[in-house]
């Protein structure tokens, strides 16, 4: 087999279960076993009101200073990956990075796990998002991102597909990075849901290399999916004083064939996904 996926299935396996989170037990008196969850609850208040600031204020900065001067790609690009990085820092959040990340125009093709996804990736790599519609309307995330110059996409219409391939195209042909979560959707994993194939299309036709870029935590409870709600899930997840996102780079990946592409970016991914849930 290549290294990069040559001759890998593009179907995802289905043996393998979702995690479960079992709490820990011991000899806990009850007045340290209250004292704790109560603790972690302000904690993760205390970061999702410093996150609805810090956004507010990026997104404030941003505005006047394109009121004054006009819209600029470049300081858009550096405001976001600022906002990104602040984000990450107040949710407690490490970053570990394996591989290379990209410093030439590509495409970013990653698999999607929760909201999170968007800051760390963004804190390693400044880049535009193509994001499913959804995420405009998102706590937090959805205003941010219109300020960031994330496109949005209705995966249900043909036009909006379309549309959205062609602006990917354009960012790209002007020097542009762009990262795209080709399943379409958030999922717990640890299987890796097909992609999408019109990124791959624009990139073939455009000659622009793909890097795959596989992500994970160090909790499976981090997933964002179904009909969790934003804040419920947010006061869960990190009232933990630590958070380790991990980041794998890939190669770049060049093919005139759309089709071959997409399976060797995702033969890449799930082959990196299928590793990092084995028991260490």
């Amino acid at each position: 087999m290549d290294a990069d996926g040559a001759g890998c299935s593009l179907t995802a396996a289905s043996g393998n279960q979702p995690h479960t989170v079992v709490p820990a037990g011991g000899a806990v008196g009850k007045g340290v076993a209250a004292l704790v969850p109560r603790t972690g609850t302000l904690l993760a208040l205390g970061r999702l009101a410093g996150l609805f600031s810090d956004t507010f204020l990026a997104m404030a900065g941003l505005m006047c200073r394109t009121l004054v001067s006009g819209r600029d790609e470049e300081r858009t690009a550096a405001a976001a990956q600022a906002w990104a990085r602040r984000t990450v820092a107040r949710c407690g959040v490490h970053v570990s990075v394996r591989g290379r990340p990209p410093t030439r125009p590509c495409v970013l093709v990653a698999n999607h796990r929760s909201y999170l996804d968007i800051a760390v990736l963004l804190s390693q790599v400044p880049c535009l998002f193509l994001a499913k519609r959804e995420l405009a309307s998102w706590p937090i995330l959805g205003p941010a991102a219109r300020c960031a110059n994330t496109l949005f996409v209705d995966r249900g219409d043909e036009e909006s597909r379309r549309s959205a391939r062609d602006s990917l195209g354009e960012a790209v042909s002007r020097g542009r990075t762009v990262a795209v979560f080709p399943e379409g959707t958030t999922s717990a994993g640890p299987d890796l849901l097909p992609f999408r194939p019109g990124v791959f299309a624009m990139a073939a036709g455009q000659g622009v290399p793909v890097v795959p870029v596989a992500i994970t935590y160090d909790r499976p409870e981090i997933a964002w999916i179904g009909d969790d709600e934003f804040v419920p899930h947010f006061l869960s997840v990190f009232s933990r004083a630590r958070t380790v996102a991990r980041l794998a780079f890939g190669p770049e990946l060049d093919d005139e064939d759309p089709l071959a592409l997409r399976q060797r970016a995702w033969c890449w991914i799930e082959r990196r996904l299928a590793a990092s849930s084995q028991p260490q």
